[in-house]
Parts: C-alpha cells; sequence; structure tokens
C-alpha cells in the first residue's frame, strides 16, 4: 500500500497494532489471518492518515470485530476454491510437449465457520464467539536446471571434463531431467547404475576417472587426547536428547517439553552400573580431569560398556565442566565430545 512493502503498513484489530515483531503481516502457517466473519467493519487508509496511525509509512488496515447483541443471532459459512476454477499457471507445461496447453495443478481449498452471538443480560453484556478453520490441498510447479546423465560424466557440447570424486556425492543429490529415468541403485555396479554400459566387461566400473580407478583416501587412526586409564576409567560423551535442541535455550522454554525432560542423566552399561553399586535414579558423581558435576543415573542396557553419556541440555548440570579442549590439528574441531572421567555414587 501506498507504494510501500507490506512489512511497512499497519494492521489494527479493534485499535491494537497486531503486526508481529518483525512488522509483518499477521497469519497463521497457512499465510492467511483468518476469521473473515468476525469482522464488523474495516477501513483502508493509504495516504494523509492522522498522527495516531504514524508507526509506519506504508497504508493502514484498521478492522473492527464483531460483537454480541440483544438478539441471538449466527451464521455458517463455507468457502471453495479448486483447480476447476483456477486457470493453470504459465510455467505449468508438459515438459515432453511445451506447446500443449496443460491442466491446472491439483487444488483442493475450504474454509468453512460458523459465528454465534447474544445476550447475556440485556443490554448489559453480550458474547460472541467464532470458528473458522482451512483445509487445503495444493500442488506447486517449479522449474530447476539439473545435470542429466553426460554432464554427471563430464560430457558437455564444450567439452569433457573430469569429474573430480569429491563432486560426484553432491550430483547424486540432484534428481535426473525426467521422471521416467530408472535412476541408481548403487552407484558403479552394472545392471544397477545407468551410466554402467551393459556390455562392460567387469561387474564394477568407477567411470568418473579416465583411468577407470577409484579413487580411496586412506589415514591413520589416531586416539583422543585423553582415553581412558587406572585413574580415570570411564569414556565420557555428550549429546541430545529428542525433546530438546541441542543445549535447549528455545525447547526449554516449552513447558509440555520440560516435563518431558528436565534433568540431565549420566547414561551406564547395567554391568556399569553393577561394579559401581549403582541403579537407576542414584545419584553419580562424574569427575574429569577439569571439574565435577552430580547427574542421576539411569542404567541403559542398549549403552556401551566403560561408557558414560550425558544429555546436554540442563543449565543446573553442565556437562562441559568436564569436558576438554583439545583441538583437531587438521580440521580445528573441538573434541568436545570425548574424554576420560571417573564415576562414583554420591
Amino acid at each position: 500500500m501506498g507504494g510501500s512493502r507490506a512489512e511497512d503498513s499497519a494492521y489494527l484489530l479493534d485499535g491494537t497494532y497486531i503486526n508481529d515483531m518483525n512488522h509483518h503481516i499477521p497469519s497463521g502457517p497457512s499465510g492467511a489471518l483468518l476469521g473473515v466473519e468476525t469482522v464488523r467493519e474495516f477501513e483502508v487508509l493509504t495516504n494523509s492518515f492522522g498522527a495516531q496511525y504514524g508507526r509506519t509509512m506504508g497504508g493502514v488496515m484498521n478492522a473492527v470485530s464483531k460483537s454480541g447483541t440483544n438478539e441471538f443471532h449466527g451464521s455458517i459459512y463455507e468457502f471453495l476454491r479448486n483447480d476447476k476454477l483456477d486457470a493453470r499457471n504459465f510455467f505449468n507445461r508438459d515438459p515432453s510437449n511445451p506447446t500443449e496447453r496443460t491442466d491446472p495443478s491439483p487444488l483442493r481449498k475450504n474454509q468453512f465457520g460458523a459465528t454465534a452471538g447474544g445476550p447475556i443480560k440485556q443490554d448489559k453484556a453480550f458474547f460472541f464467539a467464532a470458528y473458522e478453520g482451512l483445509r487445503q490441498r495444493l500442488s506447486e510447479t517449479f522449474i530447476r536446471n539439473v545435470p542429466d546423465a553426460n554432464a554427471r560424466q563430464g560430457i558437455f557440447q564444450s567439452g569433457n571434463v573430469v569429474v573430480s570424486p569429491t563432486v560426484e556425492p553432491f550430483l547424486d543429490l540432484w534428481p535426473m531431467p525426467t521422471p521416467d529415468h530408472p535412476g541408481t541403485k548403487r552407484r558403479y555396479v552394472k545392471g544397477e547404475d545407468p551410466l554402467v554400459p551393459a556390455d562392460a566387461p567387469e561387474r564394477i566400473l568407477f567411470y568418473g576417472r579416465p583411468d577407470r580407478k577409484a579413487v580411496v583416501w586412506l589415514r591413520p587412526q589416531q586416539d583422543p587426547a585423553e582415553v581412558p586409564d587406572a585413574e580415570y576409567p570411564f569414556a565420557f560423551t555428550t549429546g541430545r536428547v529428542i525433546e530438546h535442541w541441542h543445549t535447549g535455550t528455545m525447547t526449554r522454554n516449552c513447558k509440555e517439553l520440560r516435563q518431558a525432560s528436565s534433568e540431565s542423566v549420566a547414561e551406564l552399561h547395567p554391568e556399569d552400573g553393577k561394579g559401581l553399586g549403582v541403579r537407576t535414579g542414584d545419584r553419580v558423581r562424574v569427575t574429569s580431569r577439569r571439574g565435577s558435576e552430580v547427574f542421576k543415573a539411569k542404567l541403559v542396557p542398549g549403552q556401551r560398556p566403560g561408557l558414560v553419556y550425558v544429555h546436554m541440555h540442563d543449565p543446573d548440570h553442565m556437562c562441559n565442566k568436564l569436558t576438554i579442549d583439545a583441538v583437531d590439528p587438521v580440521s580445528k574441531q573441538p573434541e568436545f565430545k570425548v574424554c576420560a572421567v571417573k564415576v562414583e555414587k554420591a
């Protein structure tokens, strides 16, 4: 409105500014602001509006909601829209016959609801209630350029190139250009990879390189900076739980998720618990060369013997007091996930 972006316009309901924290238009997951039958009247101001609307530079959408009256009244409604009422998207074409007109993408959209209002006490108090639902099943068409079978082998009109083994896994993430392409069940295997000729002499053909040889990178195994020993006999690692994302800075704000998993626990194998005299629910003190913390124990049969696994979402039981700050010499990735600890019943 007024030549401005949508977030530069103000939306008011009963005199209250209802734009979100980023000034965007208020809406639900569908992108629509439901409740059409709850609006009594509205006005749209595009310019020369008063100072009371000075929050934004664009236009103002000002709506007033309905209320009950001295008489009972209500409504039931449904708005229907489907592909039979739609025009075809210009880009929604059959790729095998692009000049032929095709049908619109499938769409089923039902917006429905009901309202009811009336007096609670004549001329004194009233009620008004409304429900509105939206059910939409929509298909959309997008056009994307993807590498074909020749491009995946480095064959181009301008000339051929060698496809780097580093790039090959990423090429597999793109679909083939046509829906009827057989796809690839297993790379480089005759009969399962369409890029391997049917008359190839060997069952396995690494076609990505001119010499037809696979590139295998071998790296020596290296122990962590700190491994279990006689003083600290357990390996210690940390991780997430399904209820909380990382350290729970957002998910811990949800009451239901806090109730499902509030306190971090130290998971141990039952044999380790038996040796420590610990059962599920007991408190254990986990100590490393850097710090110590008390956790509630949980014996888990699927846990690996000799390993202590602690959840990392609990700010009252800080597992990173124990972890190590060693880094990988090449990637510089911190080795937070593994160190040596000792465990005792608290």
